[in-house]
């Protein structure tokens, strides 16, 4: 599985706080294409690919719809419409462009 770090402190809902440079194993594609399920200390948590990747540039991603090669939350090539090698989505989707 994928292992990613976090860039920044992440407040939860439930009042849990997840460390800035904290790993998070990620477990899947969740149900919405925008939210990818991670693991963190025993528990499993939804979060938005945004708010705990760097996101790229909005020229960047009208490059990728435009060149028709896109890169993955993860940073792996795809299609914009498309998923990476671990299931993650493309940055389009990630961020509901597409």
């Amino acid at each position: 599985m994928k292992t990613i770090t976090t860039l920044k402190t992440l407040k939860l809902k439930d009042m849990t706080e997840i460390p800035k440079g904290t790993k998070l194993e990620f477990l899947g594609a969740s149900d919405m294409v925008t939210v990818g399920r991670f693991s963190f200390a025993g528990r499993e948590l939804k979060l938005r690919y945004r708010s705990i990747i760097k996101n790229p540039s909005m020229r960047t991603m009208e490059k990728w719809s435009d060149d028709g090669i896109a890169k993955s939350v993860f940073g792996n090539k795809c299609e914009p419409d498309g998923y990476g090698e671990h299931g993650e989505p493309s940055w389009l989707l990630a961020i509901g462009v597409i």
